[in-house]
């Protein structure tokens, strides 16, 4: 599978180095693709994968706890 660069990405990589980041956005426009392949350079210092379709995820998330 091909993966298209996008230009928000290096604003998103810069953003992370400070704070927590959420992607949203339409289905299947490459949110996960983008979150995943982020977390794969291995450069963050906390990295974290959560899905909000993942009801455990959610429950966690609104709960205020974070990883």
């Amino acid at each position: 599978m091909k993966i298209i660069k996008r230009y928000i990405r290096s604003f998103i990589k810069n953003d992370l180095k400070t704070r927590m980041g959420f992607i949203g956005g339409p289905r299947q426009v490459g949110k996960t693709t983008l979150a995943l392949s982020l977390l794969a350079n291995g450069n963050e210092k906390h990295p974290a994968y959560l899905n909000w379709d993942f009801l455990p995820n959610r429950k966690s998330l609104l709960q205020g706890e974070l990883p």
